[in-house]
């Protein structure tokens, strides 16, 4: 049939793994914290979230082009704050800290992860799936 099939699978799988890994791995290095798969997951789950929310918000249509647009811009951002960062963080996984260091350990953002989590947390309350 058609001989170039299984690349276009290989491509569609690279992007696939790419937008469900890259803009969490930056945010993870900007934000100091470990940068584990599961971290860097989490970190795209909730970059994927907030894109398709400002999407919602600003009733732009939802598509290909605009997801991409929007996390490569959270990716940007992050880049940007971890590359033009004074002292950069110690980010290693395994060391034996307390259930709350991810919040003793990012500073000013702490407020942001906190209102992002209570505006979850608000929205899955009011309006679940």
């Amino acid at each position: 049939m058609d001989a170039l099939a299984p690349l276009w699978l290989v491509a569609r799988m690279a992007l696939l793994f790419a937008g469900l890994l890259g803009p969490g791995a930056l945010a993870m290095r900007a934000l100091g914290l470990p940068c584990t798969a599961a971290n860097c997951f989490v970190g795209s789950a909730l970059a994927l979230y907030a894109t398709v929310l400002a999407l919602a918000l600003s009733s732009t249509p939802i598509a290909f082009a605009t997801l991409a647009a929007g996390l490569g811009a959270i990716a940007l951002l992050a880049f940007i704050v971890t590359r033009f960062r004074r002292n950069p963080p110690n980010a290693t996984a395994g060391e034996n800290e307390s259930w709350c260091a991810p919040f003793t350990h990012m500073g000013a953002w702490t407020p942001l992860y906190l209102g992002f989590w209570a505006i979850m947390l608000f929205r899955a309350v009011h309006e679940p799936l």
